[in-house]
């Protein structure tokens, strides 16, 4: 597609159209945009995902943006993580490591959610 007009943009946010990202993989570029998937298919709900994903932002990402995912029953978390020189591989490898973690901390929590990935 490449690079979004006004209007695409307008119409993601206005729920519209549905834009995805793709990371830039280089070395040399020392910010990368992630998100957080927090799914509601099994149990759980999007008051429910709301709510962790207002907790992981309280307690982990501090600018971590939140919004409702593409079906609306869970949510898509985005933070920009600092690279510190890792390629594409090394930053999925860390990515893969934060989302075993992030997967214990609703049920440790008392959140419900049925999965939650990177």
């Amino acid at each position: 597609m490449g690079t979004p007009t006004n209007s695409d943009i307008y119409a993601h946010f206005a729920g519209q159209d549905t834009l995805y990202f793709w990371a830039d993989g280089r070395k040399s570029s020392p910010l990368t945009l992630s998100m957080i998937d927090i799914d509601c298919h099994g149990h759980g709900n999007a008051q429910s995902a709301k709510a962790f994903a207002d907790w992981l932002s309280q307690n982990y990402f501090p600018d971590l943006y939140h919004e409702p995912s593409t079906h609306e029953k869970g949510r898509h978390g985005y933070f920009v993580l600092f690279k510190d020189g890792f390629g594409d591989v090394a930053v999925v490898n860390i990515l893969k490591r934060l989302e075993e973690v992030l997967k214990k901390q609703p049920f440790q929590h008392g959140f419900s959610a049925s999965s939650i990935r990177r």
